[in-house]
């Protein structure tokens, strides 16, 4: 049996003992947690951390692009609907590509009426405008042509009619829009035609059929070419 006299000590020394245990259990606890937390896993020290990037684009101060001069394609060519074209895309079905011929002093471009039936724009003609002052120089007619150099030769544009019955390569005259054709060999079917503002290039053959070969050279020696 206990005596009575001591159960108040004993008591008083449990509760003690027992809050200093308390006390050091929540020290070990809080301390594993502070560790956990600043020393992270070998398999969280492994893994990569990615920080994201932010990208500042800068808009340029003053108006993008304040043109000098500008002309309308339905003023120009004297009908509603007309657009420009760019003569060294396909002119023969409309791609809806547009831009000009850089011939120094002017701009070489096309102008016609886009037809969304035949999927072509008809009635095309040559325009040459003044590249200082955008006036109009000339506008005419070259007849047919599928499509032209990007650079002239010399004082010519130079163009391709492959479809006609005498398949031909058309030289628009820079200064007057006069057309000149020079036939082509017989048999040859060009594709494709390029300048370097000297020699014409063309790509003759049937590209589906893996029939395609690269000729270069003077454009008044079409039988002389390599």
């Amino acid at each position: 049996m206990i005596n009575s006299r001591w159960s108040p000590n004993i008591r008083a020394g449990v509760a003690v003992a027992v809050a200093a245990v308390s006390v050091v259990a929540a020290v070990v606890v809080v301390s594993k947690q502070d560790v956990s937390a600043e020393q992270p896993s070998d398999s969280q020290a492994m893994t990569p951390t990615f920080s994201e990037e932010t990208t500042t684009t800068r808009a340029p101060s003053g108006p993008v692009l304040d043109p000098t001069w500008q002309i309308d394609a339905e003023t120009v060519y004297g009908r509603r609907f007309a657009e420009f074209r760019s003569p060294a895309a396909d002119l023969l079905f409309d791609s809806g590509v547009t831009g000009a011929v850089d011939a120094g002093d002017v701009l070489v471009t096309a102008i016609g009426l886009p037809n969304p039936r035949s999927y072509s724009v008809d009635a095309i003609e040559f325009v040459a405008v003044d590249a200082e002052d955008g006036d109009v120089r000339w506008k005419k007619s070259p007849g047919r042509v599928d499509q032209c150099a990007s650079e002239p030769v010399r004082d010519d544009i130079v163009c391709l009619d492959s479809y006609s019955d005498a398949p031909s390569i058309v030289r628009i005259g820079v200064d007057d829009g006069e057309a000149r054709r020079t036939p082509l060999p017989e048999a040859w079917f060009p594709y494709a035609i390029e300048s370097d503002g000297e020699s014409v290039f063309l790509l003759e053959g049937n590209p589906e059929d893996g029939e395609s070969v690269l000729y270069g050279g003077s454009v008044d020696a079409l039988d002389d070419m390599w």
